[in-house]
C-alpha cells in the first residue's frame, strides 16, 4: 500500500461555468482554488511515484480521507454540504493520473472516501492510500 499525503485545500472539480465569447461558449471550472490543489495532488503523487519505483499498474482500491477547513460560522461536526464529495474524488483521480502515479484512473475499482473537518493534527488537505486489488478476492491488498 502507498500512502500520499497531499497539503493544501481541497477543491472540487467538475462544476463548471459558461461565459459567451464571440458567440461561443467557454467552460471554466468553478472552483478558483482547484488549480493549486491538482498541483499539490501532482506534485506529491510524483514524487510518491518515483520513490516507489513507477506508476502503479493493474486494478487498485484507493482510500481518501479529506480535510477540509471549518468555517467560523459552522456548529457541525462533520462536512456534510458543500463540496461535494464526488467532485473531491475527481480532482484526486485526475492528478493521480496527470502526475503518472497510475496510468488511468479507469484502474480504480474500488473506492471510499470521507470527509472531515482540518484540525491541530490533521491540517487541511487529504490522505490518499492506493492498494493493488484483485476484484475478484476479498482480500486483495498488496
Amino acid at each position: 500500500m502507498i500512502e500520499i499525503r497531499v497539503h493544501g485545500n481541497p477543491a472540487p472539480q467538475g462544476s463548471k461555468t459558461a461565459v459567451v465569447r464571440g458567440g461561443k461558449a467557454i467552460m471554466f471550472e468553478s472552483s478558483k482554488k482547484l488549480p493549486a490543489w491538482r498541483d499539490a495532488i501532482k506534485m506529491t503523487s510524483a514524487v510518491a511515484r518515483i520513490e516507489h519505483g513507477g506508476p502503479l499498474l493493474g486494478p487498485l482500491s484507493v482510500t481518501i480521507v479529506f480535510y477540509l477547513e471549518r468555517p467560523r460560522s459552522t456548529v457541525r461536526d462533520y462536512p456534510n454540504t458543500t463540496p461535494d464529495i464526488d467532485k473531491l474524488i475527481r480532482a484526486v483521480f485526475d492528478g493521480l493520473q496527470e502526475s503518472e502515479m497510475i496510468s488511468n484512473d479507469g484502474q480504480i475499482v474500488a473506492v471510499s472516501a470521507w470527509k472531515f473537518w482540518a484540525d491541530e493534527k490533521n491540517p487541511t488537505g487529504a490522505v490518499i492510500k492506493l492498494a493493488k486489488k484483485d476484484p475478484y478476492l476479498s482480500n486483495g491488498d498488496d
